[in-house]
């Protein structure tokens, strides 16, 4: 059944932040040694699940906590991977802003973190939510214009509540216009009928050119997540599965390769 309860999506979009280049936003973006052995048979991690309730002081934390690994200002930072997930924030149990959703999307961050992956694009490293700062750093052209590497890899949160997150529709597609590599994380085990997803958006609703282009974006979104496997596949999640976490390292391994990315600044176990 669904972890979330009451999904909502806590990015709010505000107005690109400037992004001055810096050395040291290409450390995501340096070569791999091929040698290493596969991640998932030398690795044994677990997950912890979400609490039953996450307060204000500990959603801050989170953050905190992953701005402090990023290693540059947030600004200058163009990581080679990125993560799309919903907060799922629970009505009456969790502070604003917080949710489940970002508890796990934190536990996926921390294990990757461990093997050398380094800190993603994730909407939690913008202590403002800066979502527009986010999308550029999926976007080729733009980080082309800015001279910066794109991410290559997307890691989506599959749950409930990212199937009506409207902003988590925009950063898959944005994933697939830009042609980067996506990985699906099993986060609900039951998942809402394909019907339910993304639902036509209230204020289209009268204006037939909008709802036409929406409707379309959702078909194709759809389209692709329908035809792509999950880690763990149905029957459990990253939180009950014991190999999954192995399983998508080694997956987010093969990703970045096949993309000609590889990270040296963490020593990978």
């Amino acid at each position: 059944g669904s972890i979330y309860g009451v999904p909502h999506h806590y990015k709010s979009v505000l107005q690109i932040v400037p992004m001055i280049g810096a050395a040291t936003s290409q450390l995501s973006h340096d070569l791999y040694d091929q040698k290493l052995p596969s991640i998932g048979t030398t690795t044994s991690q677990t997950m912890k699940p979400p609490p039953e309730s996450i307060d204000a002081e500990t959603g801050q934390d989170l953050r905190t906590k992953l701005i402090e690994k990023v290693g540059c200002p947030v600004g200058e930072y163009f990581p080679a991977w990125a993560t799309s997930y919903a907060t799922g924030h629970r009505k009456g149990i969790d502070a604003q802003g917080c949710g489940p959703g970002m508890h796990i999307n934190s536990e996926i961050i921390n294990i990757a973190i461990q093997n050398g992956f380094g800190v993603p694009m994730t909407g939690m490293v913008f202590a403002t939510g800066d979502w527009k700062a986010y999308m550029a750093r999926l976007d080729n052209e733009i980080c082309e214009m800015l001279g910066k590497e794109c991410a290559k890899v997307l890691v989506v949160l599959q749950s409930n509540a990212l199937f009506i997150s409207y902003p988590c529709l925009d950063e898959i597609e944005a994933a697939l216009d830009n042609r980067m590599k996506v990985i699906l994380i099993r986060c609900d085990d039951v998942l809402l009928s394909k019907k339910k997803w993304w639902p036509l958006p209230n204020n289209q609703k009268n204006d037939i050119e909008r709802s036409i282009a929406f409707m379309q974006k959702r078909k194709r979104v759809i389209g692709f997540l329908a035809s792509q496997n999950t880690i763990p596949p149905p029957g459990e999640t990253i939180l009950t599965s014991s190999s999954a976490p192995g399983v998508f390292l080694d997956a987010l391994d093969t990703a970045l390769k096949e993309k000609g990315v590889v990270i040296t600044s963490v020593q990978r176990k």
